[in-house]
């Protein structure tokens, strides 16, 4: 089968399976609200563009090798479940993605190695548990049985993403800082509730590959866990947030990201549709950007 020209191949495969824009947003938001969290004990001001910059670069790129792996780790599992996306029909080559990948793994070294050395290390570690993760865990089939385990020892590779993301504002962070390790559960949290939102389906959207979470579940059931789920993150939310300097408008604005968490929970309940379903990544985003952007904004404009 003709393959597209490769730029034409690449935005449509990244449209399908990697939203840029998106994935840049929300690194921006993670990255904020983690230098806002670990740099508070140390009562340190605005750090400047750089840390910020290359952190949101190294975390997109990262998302980026992450989808690359899954894709060629899972892709006898997709020709067979998934035979309508890009790679499956032969419009790219895993072999182009992958010359991609490498490319952002080198822009990844390099940039953060000219501002530190310390954050370098835990990328390192983050690299080495993607490559056990894009390994299956060296369990074969084993782990791919059990969904719910396999996928939290996924998400788990941004683990030691977020380990760097705050060493890159200071090397002396440490978990044992009540604050932090609550930012901590917090962003992997928040991360999980992207991925599994994206695996919420309405039935006519599912394929034969039983790979969702609405599918394992059932559409009542997928709505509940994503909503539990989305609350116990906003709890965490609310003891960092009520630990420093807020306004009544900005409790208030948060206060609609579980709100409209719920509504769009709600609709894709009762209506099982394929716009229903659509709102719950939607929710999900706006559930993010709207935690992490409140954590942010008192360390842009201290």
């Amino acid at each position: 089968m003709q393959r597209m020209p490769v730029s034409a191949s690449v935005a449509a495969y990244a449209l399908e399976r990697f939203p840029v824009w998106i994935l840049v947003l929300t690194s921006l938001f993670v990255v904020l609200s983690s230098g806002a969290v670990v740099l508070a004990p140390f009562g340190r001001p605005f750090p400047g563009l750089m840390p910020i910059g290359i952190a949101t670069i190294t975390v997109v790129l990262f998302m980026f090798h992450m989808r690359v792996f899954d894709d060629m780790k899972d892709k006898r599992f997709d020709d067979r479940h998934h035979p309508s996306r890009l790679i499956q029909k032969g419009k790219i080559s895993l072999k182009a993605l992958l010359v991609i990948d490498l490319l952002g793994i080198a822009v990844q070294f390099i940039l953060t190695l000219l501002y530190s050395v310390n954050a370098v290390i835990w990328l390192l570690f983050a690299y080495a548990y993607a490559a056990l993760a894009g390994a299956d865990f060296m369990a074969g089939t084993v782990l791919r049985r059990h969904f719910f385990l396999y996928n939290l020892l996924n998400i788990l590779q941004l683990f030691f993403v977020q380990l760097y993301i705050y060493a890159m504002f200071t090397p002396f962070f440490s978990l044992t800082d009540p604050g932090l390790f609550i930012h901590f559960l917090f962003a992997i949290g928040n991360a999980g509730i992207l991925e599994i939102a994206r695996k919420l389906k309405a039935p006519e959207q599912e394929s034969t590959g039983n790979d969702t979470y609405s599918a394992r579940l059932g559409i009542d059931g997928a709505a509940v866990f994503f909503v539990t789920l989305c609350l116990f993150i906003y709890g965490l939310f609310l003891a960092l947030f009520f630990s420093q300097p807020y306004t009544t408008s900005q409790f208030l604005l948060s206060f609609a990201a579980p709100a409209v968490v719920c509504i769009a929970a709600i609709a894709y309940a009762l209506l099982r549709k394929g716009l229903s379903a659509a709102a719950i990544p939607g929710a999900a985003i706006f559930f993010y950007l709207v935690t992490h952007g409140s954590l942010a904004l008192p360390f842009l404009f201290q």
